[in-house]
């Protein structure tokens, strides 16, 4: 038995899926299996699997294409190893990700998902390295507005999945990965490393990048507010149909939408989520307050707002407690408590 199993759909990645499986078979540790999903490919993607002659590939095919969710499931399905391993056909996997991986997982029982670090690249595009939140508490708390998880670094624990009958919804295509870790978030503690262990790539093929723009924005709208709602309902939380518009906006990072009225009713909706914690601490409250006190912080930069309207919504989420001790004081330090007038 394997102790990891790598899942990695493809879908027509001709052009960059060699590199994927090489940067996985070169992993410094061994003990693996390759399952390679082929989501009904009309390119050459299948005749470049089936070119390498390694007994941990295995390969699987859909006659045709099923999507992403129904992919990874079918992964999952057939995934033997202790450890479950997402892996992308465009991305390339930093030589020594699974040793690290597997040995902050073997010494930390209690995290059920780990991810890493990235690098982004791609053709016209500079170089830049991204850090995910490595508090778990922390990461907790922002599961409530994004995933803050690097979806193709995630090495997540088997048990997990089946002890709880988990598996990635179809209901959320393109946010499969999001409505998972909150569903193991329930159950388990889910963690990052600071180590840059893959390299992400982006370039014009990507499913995120696909035509019909404006019918996938609408759909993407409605499931993120679904997903919102069936968050804000683990919380236990009941906010206005304004409230929850105004939590969706920071969550979409629709910040150009905020008026001061939707950032009044966002910062409404954070005084009820740490209200509603009080009662069933779901969350550690230090650190659910330093999430939701950054969250009123980086709106009220990034929106279109006057000075006075900043300073009358900083005065607001003070009063709504929404703000901890510490950060108040330094919202008193950069002045910008300074007057309501």
């Amino acid at each position: 038995m394997p102790k990891i199993s790598v899942i990695m759909p493809a879908y027509n990645a001709e052009k960059y899926i060699d590199e994927a499986i090489d940067s996985i078979l070169n992993q410094t540790y061994k003990d693996f299996e390759l399952i390679i999903i082929n989501d009904g490919s009309t390119d050459n993607t299948k005749e470049i699997i089936l070119k390498y002659d390694d007994p941990r590939i295995i390969y699987l095919e859909n006659e045709k294409n099923r999507g992403i969710v129904k992919t990874l499931n079918k992964g999952l399905n057939q995934a033997r190893g202790e450890y479950i391993a997402r892996m992308d056909a465009d991305d390339i996997a930093i030589y020594n990700r699974f040793e690290k991986q597997i040995a902050y997982l073997d010494d930390n029982k209690d995290v059920g998902i780990l991810g890493t670090g990235i690098r982004i690249f791609g053709e016209n595009i500079k170089p830049q390295e991204r850090i995910f939140t490595t508090n778990p508490e922390q990461l907790k708390a922002e599961l409530i507005f994004n995933s803050c998880i690097a979806h193709p670094t995630v090495m997540m624990r088997r048990s997990n999945l089946i002890d709880n009958g988990l598996q990635y919804n179809e209901k959320f295509p393109g946010r499969e990965d999001f409505a998972l870790w909150w569903e193991i978030v329930k159950v388990s503690k889910v963690n990052n490393i600071s180590d840059i262990l893959l390299n992400y790539r982006i370039h014009k093929k990507q499913i995120t990048q696909n035509k019909d723009k404006k019918n996938k924005d609408k759909k993407n709208k409605e499931n993120s507010l679904e997903l919102l709602e069936i968050r804000m309902k683990d919380i236990g939380v009941n906010l206005s149909s304004k409230e929850m518009m105004s939590v969706l906006l920071y969550c979409r990072s629709e910040f150009e939408k905020f008026t001061y009225e939707a950032s009044i009713y966002f910062i409404d909706g954070l005084n009820k989520i740490i209200k509603q914690n009080k009662k069933n601490n779901f969350f550690e409250d230090k650190n659910l307050k330093k999430v939701l006190g950054l969250a009123v912080t980086f709106t009220c930069q990034k929106a279109n707002l006057t000075q006075k309207e900043k300073r009358k919504l900083f005065f607001h989420a003070v009063k709504k407690q929404v703000y901890s001790v510490e950060m108040t004081v330094k919202l008193l330090y950069h002045g910008l408590l300074k007057s309501r007038k």
